[in-house]
């Protein structure tokens, strides 16, 4: 079972308000410290019912003044938790069945995921100078090892979220940080491809199957369930990259040799691996029970992801069709 240990502060006379709420939420045990001014309470609980509790807490005690609340992951706790029998039976009824971190500790994850910061423009450069050489080389190994380095899963996921929120600061944010890293990568390529003669030796490597298009859609699933699941998607990164990166990389490198039929394929096959990424993105965290947190937020939610799933799956069927005419003309 995945613990979470979570502090909340509080006004000092909410103590009655607090012991009422964490005595009917599920949690394995808490403890509460008096201050002058404030309370501190400890909860240990599970992370498939740490939402259900800072729902609660959100709600009950927002407007306090001292109110904060802190998440940490737990590696170990003694005595021992006996594990349950079933873990999915300590969710509500009605509840999604897929088992995961609360909504608030996930969000935090893909906004750090999708800062645009140094570390990620220098891992853009890295992966497509190294995916770059294994593509002039036909070496499936380098290819790989520009996958590892690839920080391209981050501003995807964390887009797929905004979108299942309807949060646009969030949209905004790992969009920007996506269209950046994409263009430092494109730039590079471009003028590597004007340079380098060798790049016609891979004007036919254009070829797309439907394989490819299950790639991205199931690296956008496998993507959404190892975060959902509070683990590493460093392996799954994998995946996200190489549905995204050989075709922009191509993209870069076609441009910048004149060949430009060639770049614009490369393109839509990269742009249809970004709509099959997101849209899969969307779909799992909808299926997760990822919503917002007030009602009012989850209709105005449920409008806008329809309204996005829409668009995703129109521009998906344009650019299918857009690239079966371009490959059997």
């Amino acid at each position: 079972m995945s613990l979470r240990s979570i502090d909340i502060i509080i006004n000092k006379n909410s103590k009655n308000d607090i012991v009422d709420i964490l005595d009917g939420q599920q949690i394995e045990d808490y403890w509460i410290f008096t201050s002058e001014k404030s309370l501190l309470v400890k909860c240990l609980v599970s992370t498939t019912t740490s939402e259900d509790l800072l729902d609660n807490i959100e709600k009950a005690f927002s407007s306090h003044k001292e109110f904060r609340v802190i998440i940490h992951p737990v590696e170990a706790t003694l005595p021992r938790i006996a594990e349950k029998d079933d873990e999915k039976s300590i969710q509500k009824p009605g509840k999604n069945k897929i088992i995961r971190v609360g909504r608030e500790e996930l969000y935090y994850d893909l906004t750090t995921e999708a800062d645009l910061n140094w570390n990620f423009i220098i891992l853009i450069v890295l992966s497509s100078l190294v995916a770059g050489i294994g593509i002039l080389q036909n070496n499936l190994a380098i290819i790989i090892a520009a996958m590892v380095i690839a920080p391209l899963i981050g501003p995807n996921m964390a887009l797929a979220l905004a979108t299942t929120l309807d949060d646009l600061w969030l949209a905004k944010k790992s969009a920007f940080t996506l269209l950046a890293g994409t263009l430092v990568a494109l730039l590079i390529c471009v003028i590597w491809g004007f340079y380098d003669p060798s790049v016609q030796y891979i004007s036919k490597q254009t070829n797309i199957s439907y394989g490819d298009l299950v790639l991205a859609l199931v690296s956008g699933v496998a993507g959404v369930l190892a975060i959902l699941r509070g683990t590493s998607s460093a392996l799954v990164g994998v995946m996200v990259a190489v549905a995204l990166l050989p075709p922009w990389v191509r993209t870069g490198l076609f441009l910048g040799s004149g060949y430009v039929e060639n770049a614009l394929y490369s393109f839509l096959i990269f742009s249809i691996n970004v709509i099959s990424l997101n849209l899969a993105g969307i779909l799992t965290f909808l299926v997760a029970g990822i919503r917002p947190n007030k009602w009012w937020e989850v209709e105005r939610a449920k409008i806008q992801t329809r309204k996005a799933l829409a668009l995703w799956v129109s521009l998906f069927l344009i650019l299918v069709i857009i690239i079966y005419f371009l490959q059997y003309r």
